[in-house]
């Protein structure tokens, strides 16, 4: 029932939060399905975001797919080839503000190199090269944040230098940066905390 009224007023402020209907201009959106004759075969969708080219990546349970408005290029793991992605489970794509692309996979995080059209295996310190991370962030000064079981890991691409945020609980899900640095932290089974860098964290939503 608590989670239930949570739901409804979040909701309700976030109508309240809207301007009125007659006031916003209306545009016709149009969807089209793309189908497996497309190149599109996965249909456990993960993430999707565009880089600064137009291309659309689409993070799946069974690898990583670009898409050029016209066709898919499928980017697997191959134990042949060390630039294959470290993993077929595609957890969670995010673009720095250097438009380089990182994906994070339930097998260590994986950087894409452009000229090479091939990936490298990140290995920042505090986290395990075959971690499972289900989720990047960054910040306004190019850090990134990766969740990695029971804490974050802070990492500054151009210093290849990292931190290790201790987290009240395993299992994070969910991080989200606020402008100020403060983290907040969703949790499978535990709810929604905030805290910061030194890692005070205290429950702000209850599971």
């Amino acid at each position: 029932m608590r989670n239930a009224s949570f739901l409804i007023g979040f909701i309700f402020c976030l109508y309240a939060a809207l301007p009125p209907l007659a006031a916003q201009e209306t545009e016709e959106v149009i969807f089209r399905t793309i189908s497996p004759q497309g190149g599109f075969t996965d249909r456990g969708v993960e993430q999707i975001e565009q880089d600064h080219l137009g291309f659309i990546w689409i993070a799946t349970y069974a690898g990583l797919f670009k898409y050029d408005a016209y066709s898919f290029t499928k980017y697997v793991h191959s134990n042949e080839d060390s630039l294959s992605l470290s993993n077929d489970r595609i957890m969670d794509l995010l673009i720095d503000s250097d438009n380089r692309l990182w994906i994070a996979t339930n097998e260590g995080l994986n950087l894409y190199n452009r000229g090479l059209d091939a990936f490298e295996l990140v290995h920042p310190d505090h986290l395990n090269p075959n971690s499972n991370i289900p989720d990047l962030e960054k910040d306004e000064d190019g850090n990134i944040y990766i969740a990695a079981g029971s804490a974050i890991i802070k990492y500054n691409p151009e210093t290849r230098t990292s931190i290790r945020i201790p987290l009240p609980h395993n299992d994070v899900r969910k991080i989200h940066v606020l402008r100020d640095k403060r983290i907040r932290v969703a949790f499978v089974g535990n709810g929604v905390y905030e805290g910061s860098l030194y890692g005070e964290f205290k429950q702000i939503i209850p599971p």
